[in-house]
């Protein structure tokens, strides 16, 4: 049976995609267009809550969460916690017109920097599948993915999209470069679990991720061909963007799920 914490699933999909969309928003200058801008950080903000709701679900007892900030000097998940709570606070001043849009570089920086931290926190040597730089690549995959996705399907959809036909171009190539990114994942961490784990074990995890293996490829792929040449159709083609959107995510939830089911540890 395949195991996995699905409100760490959640956390980390949505986090990453949180981070995305404001590299999105910069990059693409979105704040150009102030009403398209205002909705995608209120939709940042709101999945940022949401995964934070969602991460705590994973602890015994919620009231311990504040404990998990004082190790902040030497362990990864303190400072993953550190990372998101300080990206949550300049989303939300964003939110609030704190700082205008000169903010959103900053924003973007530290949601690439809090992608990073939360990797670092399955780079445990004892779990030979997240081992890898594949665990680094994949989650920067998933942001680039989603993110790209993401303001594909608002900016699309809205009144500005005949003006910024190079946001369009540009959120569909960071789109189909994450898809390309968290599908290396794999096979990377299968050449650490190949290298480190006895045939048995590896066997055994390959047939538990077979029955989404295929499902995920499938969905990451056929996603972003939809989303794609929906963007190249125009206005009329609304649903088949947000089509794409949804397969992408589904492709990343699958692919994350996959992901914690690899967690086989050795030596201990």
């Amino acid at each position: 049976m395949m195991h996995y914490e699905f409100a760490l699933v959640l956390f980390t999909v949505l986090i990453q995609f949180c981070a995305g969309l404001a590299l999105l928003v910069w990059l693409a200058g979105v704040h150009n267009y102030p009403a398209l801008e205002k909705r995608l950080w209120r939709v940042i903000l709101a999945c940022g809550v949401v995964a934070l709701g969602g991460s705590t679900m994973h602890l015994a007892n919620i009231m311990h969460a504040p404990f998990t900030l004082t190790q902040v000097g030497t362990a990864w998940l303190s400072r993953e916690i550190a990372s998101v709570s300080f990206f949550g606070l300049l989303v939300l001043l964003r939110v609030l017109n704190v700082g205008g849009n000169k903010l959103n570089p900053v924003i973007a920086l530290v949601g690439l920097g809090t992608v990073y931290v939360v990797s670092q926190v399955y780079r445990v040597p004892a779990v030979p599948f997240w081992n890898t730089i594949g665990t680094e690549l994949g989650f920067f995959g998933t942001a680039l993915a989603l993110g790209g996705a993401g303001l594909a399907v608002f900016l699309h959809d809205s009144k500005e999209a005949e003006d910024a036909p190079r946001a369009l171009s540009l959120a569909a190539g960071v789109c189909v470069a994450g898809i390309m990114l968290s599908l290396v994942q794999p096979l990377l961490a299968l050449q650490g679990g190949a290298a480190a784990l006895p045939e048995g074990s590896l066997v055994q995890t390959l047939n538990i991720a077979h029955g989404l293996g295929l499902p995920r490829l499938l969905a990451a792929v056929l996603g972003g061909f939809i989303l794609c040449y929906g963007l190249v159709r125009g206005c009329k083609c609304n649903a088949m963007v947000l089509i794409g959107f949804a397969l992408i995510a589904v492709g990343e939830v699958a692919g994350r799920m996959l992901f914690y089911a690899a967690n086989i540890r050795i030596g201990i």
